[in-house]
């Protein structure tokens, strides 16, 4: 995150044989880059998705939970992966700390004195 300039709206994982990254906004990008090999990139676009973002993937999720729950087949994300998803958000939160901005540095307001 940064607010000092724009980034890509991606998920960048690093692994022993390459690196993926995956739109998070785009998911219909992906680039796989072997260790020592060439990029592979791709995409494949979804209008909906362009549309409706977040409902497209919310509708996404609820479908296959539905399925899974009709015995249509086996959720695409398990409940060992979800509980591990969720044990990983709790701990970023548990260790989550506030942003120090210029104006709130103890510090900094030391040497301002009133007029």
């Amino acid at each position: 995150m940064s607010r000092s300039r724009a980034l890509r709206d991606t998920v960048i994982v690093e692994g022993e044989r390459g690196t993926v990254e995956i739109g998070v906004f785009v998911p219909a990008t992906v680039r796989l880059t072997p260790r020592g090999g060439g990029t592979l990139a791709g995409t494949a676009p979804d209008p909906r998705f362009e549309r409706a973002p977040l409902r497209t993937v919310f509708d996404r999720q609820l479908a296959d939970f539905i399925a899974a729950v009709r015995g249509e087949g086996a959720p695409l994300v398990g409940g060992v992966e979800a509980r591990r998803a969720v044990a990983l958000v709790e701990g970023c939160y548990a260790r989550r700390e506030p942003l120090r901005w210029p104006w709130s540095w103890p510090e900094a307001r030391a040497g301002v004195t009133a007029r």
